[in-house]
Formats: C-alpha cells, sequence, structure tokens
C-alpha cells in the first residue's frame, strides 16, 4: 500500500520512484502476479485460485504524483494495481485548470495545496482516471468522499461519506 511515489523522501508515506522501481523489479525478478482488488476479494472468497506468488498493490488518496512516477513501472512490469481516490478532491482537480506534472511537491506542500483549493497541482482528475481504467491494469475505487476518519463519524456522516463517494 502506498501513498505517495516521489522524490522527496523524509516522510512516513513517501517512496522514492528508485524504490518503488526496486520493489517493482523485484517482484517482477521473482515471479510475483499481481492481483486486483476483486481478484483478491474472490481469493479470499475462495472463488480463485492462485498458483504462484501473488501480491496486491494498491494507492492510497489519488495523489497526481503516482501517475508520474509509479505508473510508468507499473505498465513496465504488466502489473496491475488499484487506486482508492478521495473523490472530493478528484472532483475538484477535474474542474480546476489543465494539471501540472513537473512540480510536484512534498506531502505537507500538498496538504496545504490541498486547502488553498489548488487540488489540480496535486491529485489525479476524472480524465486521467477514465484514460489508466481503458489499459486494464489499474481500477479505481472511491476512498470516502473527504477523507474524514470514518471510525469517529456518526453513522449519518459516515452513510454520506461512503455512499456519497
Amino acid at each position: 500500500m502506498y501513498h505517495h511515489i516521489n522524490l522527496h523522501s523524509g516522510d512516513t508515506v513517501t517512496v522514492t520512484p528508485e524504490v518503488f522501481s526496486n520493489q517493482m523489479g523485484f517482484l517482477a525478478q521473482e515471479g510475483y502476479k499481481t492481483l486486483s482488488a476483486d481478484e483478491l476479494l474472490a481469493f479470499i472468497n475462495g472463488e480463485l485460485s492462485v498458483r504462484q506468488k501473488a501480491v496486491a498493490i494498491t494507492f492510497d488518496d489519488g495523489w497526481l504524483d503516482n501517475c508520474l512516477y509509479a505508473v510508468p513501472v507499473l505498465k513496465k512490469y504488466q502489473f496491475k494495481a488499484t487506486f482508492f481516490v478521495i473523490t472530493a478532491r478528484v472532483d475538484t482537480a477535474s474542474k480546476q485548470r489543465i494539471q501540472d506534472w513537473k512540480d510536484i511537491p512534498d506531502h505537507e506542500t500538498a496538504k496545504q495545496l490541498l486547502q488553498c483549493d489548488e487540488a489540480e497541482r496535486v491529485v489525479i482528475g476524472w480524465h486521467k482516471i477514465n484514460e489508466l481504467e481503458k489499459s486494464g491494469f489499474f481500477r479505481f475505487y472511491s476512498h470516502t468522499v473527504s477523507h474524514r476518519r470514518c471510525d469517529s463519524l456518526p453513522p449519518l456522516q459516515l452513510k454520506v461519506e461512503l455512499i456519497d463517494s
């Protein structure tokens, strides 16, 4: 499970592109198969047999740097991955200007940019999500509407976070 893949090492939710590439290279060299979330669920439910070593690769929150740094590596190895996006952020990023792929900030700056209504600088948009899904290797699911802590929400607010996303 990954959050950020970018050049800003040093926080607990970021992996550098070099480390990520090495990890994926290791999985490929060792003969791992990647499972989609649906395949993983089918395996857990006993509906799918997996005869080789397998792993599910996931990304949380819908950060734009995943597309810039992780997707090319995943494509290189033809690995599947599942992305869980925060739908309100994706909506906002999709309504704003064309996404800037050049200046990827660190995690703390990314959170600040979200607060300043600049989601398009740090979050993937619906257009790119649709494009990536067409490849057949990448699937996108919701990770709530607004990234609120679900374990502390009253039932009605929890329902909104889950259903609306």
